[in-house]
C-alpha cells in the first residue's frame, strides 16, 4: 500500500510542477487536482491501516477517511484529538470533500446523471500547502506507528 502511496504523492510533486510552470493557460488543473485528492485518500487509507493494521475502509469520501482515522487515533491514545495540527487537518479536508465528495469531479467531466460539473481554477500555492499538510499528517501517522511496532 505505501509504494502506491508514496507514487501518487510524486506524481502530485511533478505534476505541480508543470501545472505551476504553465499556471497562465490553466491546462493542467484538473489532472492536478485529481492526481492531489488521489494522493491525499491513499495517504488517509494508509495511515488508517498502519494504525489499525487492517484494509482501511472503502470509498472515497475523504471526509468519513478523516473521521475514521482520527476515531482510530483516539482511542489508541485515549485522548481526544484537537490540536491545532489536527484540527488544520480536519478544516483543509472538509474544504477538499466540499468541492469533490466522491472523487470524482476532476476524473470526468460530468456526473453519473450526466450533470455538468461547474469549471474550476486552482490556486496551485494553496493546493501544495493542503496536500503537504494532508500528507504529512498521515506519513507522521505512518512512521510512528511504524516505529511502535518496530519497539
Amino acid at each position: 500500500m505505501l509504494y502506491r502511496t508514496y507514487s501518487y504523492c510524486k506524481a502530485f510533486e511533478v505534476l505541480w510542477d508543470a501545472a505551476y510552470a504553465r499556471r497562465s493557460t490553466g491546462i493542467l488543473d484538473y489532472p492536478v487536482l485529481f492526481i492531489a485528492r488521489h494522493s491525499i485518500e491513499l495517504w488517509l487509507k494508509a495511515a488508517i491501516h498502519s494504525v489499525t493494521q487492517t484494509d482501511p475502509p472503502e470509498g472515497h469520501g475523504l471526509h468519513e477517511l478523516w473521521t475514521k482515522l482520527k476515531s482510530e487515533l483516539e482511542n489508541q491514545m485515549g485522548t481526544p484529538l484537537d490540536d491545532f495540527y489536527s484540527g488544520s487537518v480536519r478544516d483543509t479536508i472538509s474544504a477538499l470533500d466540499s468541492h469533490d465528495g466522491k472523487g470524482d469531479r476532476f476524473r470526468y467531466p460530468s456526473a453519473r446523471d450526466r450533470t455538468t460539473y461547474p469549471s474550476s481554477r486552482v490556486a496551485l500555492e494553496e493546493l501544495y500547502r493542503a496536500h503537504e499538510l494532508i500528507t504529512g499528517f498521515c506519513d507522521a501517522v505512518e512512521t510512528q506507528m511504524t516505529v511502535e511496532r518496530d519497539q
